[in-house]
């Protein structure tokens, strides 16, 4: 009976030691393990890691971040005017992590989406009907907003020199933005008004750690013209010639196995 206890016991662990490394599979043969995956406020900072680490190796992420940040932060947002909530210290400290992933984000989607409107790299402005889609370029998922062709089968992120793609099916550039982006823009300025919450983020800004960038090509971030300043009105008005297209947006699985064909990106 004990060297029964103490197989079970050596199988046990070694399955979650298995389970830990490749979830997908083991190489024990029959046994018994078991595992919980779950994550807190506190994943996202790691998550954002994580994100950047697949785009420097060109892997699609396994969960969207983006989007679960942000409806995380909706949800917390909304949670902020209730009345009479009680929250434990490790509760406070999970959504003090949520609301600085969530300005940081928001920060960058603001200044990316001011440069590619002012400097008119894209033809027209759609409603994003999308759930998550990949970028064709660096696999990162996009959420808030994202840039796509006339044929809707090269969408790409705001961290690229859109100016410089050269789409298969012609050059025209839509931007697909979310029609809630102005409340979450709102959530995220009253965040800031958290001092511990905008102190961190001007010292995550004055070191250069912004893990929602993409360093290997951020042409954009460096061309943003002197006056701008977070969360400005983003008021540029498109030429005549700037036809708007209404598209229904289609899903993650959908977009991700299209034919991208000769995309070239930025060199």
């Amino acid at each position: 009976m004990f060297y029964l206890i103490c197989s079970y016991l050596l199988v046990h662990i070694c399955s979650h030691r298995i389970n830990e490394y490749v979830p997908n599979f083991n190489h024990l043969g029959f046994n018994c393990g078991e595992a919980v995956n779950f994550a807190i406020g506190d994943w996202f900072p790691l998550g954002a890691i994580a994100s950047l680490r697949y785009a420097h190796l060109n892997r699609a992420p396994l969960l969207p971040h983006e989007e679960l940040l942000c409806k995380e932060a909706m949800l917390l947002y909304t949670s902020l005017e209730l009345e009479d909530l009680d929250y434990s210290l490790a509760d406070l400290a999970a959504h003090h992590c949520i609301k600085v992933s969530f300005v940081k984000l928001m920060r960058f989607l603001h200044q990316a989406r001011w440069s590619v409107m002012k400097s008119r790299a894209c033809t027209s402005i759609s409603p994003n009907y999308y759930r998550t889609i990949v970028c064709t370029l660096c696999k990162r998922d996009c959420y808030v907003a994202f840039i796509n062709c006339s044929c809707n089968g090269h969408p790409v992120c705001l961290r690229h020199d859109i100016r410089s793609l050269h789409f298969p099916c012609g050059s025209y550039r839509y931007l697909f933005l979310r029609d809630d982006v102005a409340e979450m823009e709102a959530a995220a300025k009253k965040f800031e008004q958290d001092d511990a919450i905008s102190k961190e983020i001007e010292q995550q800004i004055e070191n250069g750690d912004d893990l929602y960038l993409y360093p290997l090509s951020n042409k954009l971030q460096t061309d943003v013209e002197d006056g701008y300043f977070p969360y400005c009105e983003i008021n540029v008005v498109l030429g005549p010639d700037f036809a708007a297209i209404n598209t229904m947006g289609q899903p993650l699985e959908h977009i991700s196995s299209m034919n991208h064909g000769k995309f070239q990106p930025e060199t």
